[in-house]
């Protein structure tokens, strides 16, 4: 079950840094489309 582990704290600090990319950029610009990837 290591590799599980292993895969999950990767997968979460990938999430993390993509959300906070993510975020910033559409603070950058006007929230008109929140749905917008």
């Amino acid at each position: 079950m290591e590799d599980l582990q292993l895969f999950l704290s990767v997968f979460f600090s990938f999430a993390a840094v993509y959300y906070l990319l993510h975020r910033s950029t559409i603070n950058s610009f006007s929230v008109e489309m929140p749905g917008l990837q």
